[in-house]
């Protein structure tokens, strides 16, 4: 083979090494760009121990690669200076896969690092939707109360038994118990009432009530009536919430 030749692919292979340092040498850096990424809300960095330990790895990595490349590169210069241009000498073909490797390994690390930390920031659908619900939950409770408050006075109280989130009706779903006295009286509760009711739209989806004061009525809430409208309320407030809580 010419001289000439020889020049050409050292040459070459020099030219390969740099760009292989030079892109080792960025990736030391690389870190840096992912601060936007790890900082949580108060602006500190969280990362887990093994992403560290990933990112440790993967610097050392790319620091081996940067000086393996300059290993190649005296090796090289080596033959150069002894007039052989010969790449193919065993300190350089070592190195040089040390460089190569090296810089791979430590990408794949990297690349390991990012996914782990864009995933960790991103909760499954399932843990979304659960989240979701159980906020609409302590709005409708919180919604719940505010019923209570604005509809008990000196003619009555009222009592939410139980309030939920509907997913059927996309609204907030309270059973409620009443009590009422004629005129606002002190006298002992003459009805008595439940109800299951729609708190954003204000639909009665149930209502039934009895008398607890005379025995003799039709309506008398003893005799298993007031169990029996109790059942009833509880029934239709489940089946407001959906299938999955009527069962």
């Amino acid at each position: 083979m010419a001289i000439d030749d020889l020049k050409k692919a050292c040459d070459t292979y020099v030219e390969q090494t740099k760009l292989l340092v030079a892109l080792a040498s960025a990736f030391l850096i690389a870190p840096a760009a992912l601060l936007g990424l790890i900082r949580a809300e108060k602006g500190t960095v969280v990362v887990s121990a093994s992403q560290l330990e990933l990112l440790v790895w993967a610097e050392a990595l790319w620091v081996c690669s940067v000086v393996c490349g300059y290993v190649v590169l005296g090796t090289v210069a080596g033959s150069q200076h002894d007039g052989t241009y010969n790449v193919y000498r065993a300190a350089t073909r070592i190195s040089s896969l040390l460089q190569l490797g090296s810089y791979l390994a430590g990408l794949v690390l990297f690349v390991l690092l990012v996914v782990g930390i864009v995933t960790q920031g991103q909760p499954s659908p399932e843990a979304q939707d659960l989240s979701e619900i159980l906020d609409s939950r302590l709005r409708c409770r919180g919604i719940a109360d505010s019923y209570v408050r604005e509809n008990t006075d000196a003619r009555g109280t009222v009592a939410a038994d139980r309030a939920d989130y509907s997913p059927a009706r996309n609204s907030c779903i309270a059973s409620v118990f009443g009590s009422s006295r004629p005129g606002g009286s002190t006298r002992s509760v003459t009805s008595v009432d439940y109800k299951v009711i729609d708190l954003l739209s204000g639909d009665v989806l149930f209502a039934g009530s009895c008398n607890n004061s005379d025995s003799k009525v039709a309506d008398f809430c003893g005799n298993g009536r007031g169990v029996s409208l109790r059942d009833e309320r509880d029934k239709a407030f489940a089946l407001a919430l959906g299938p999955s809580k009527a069962k």
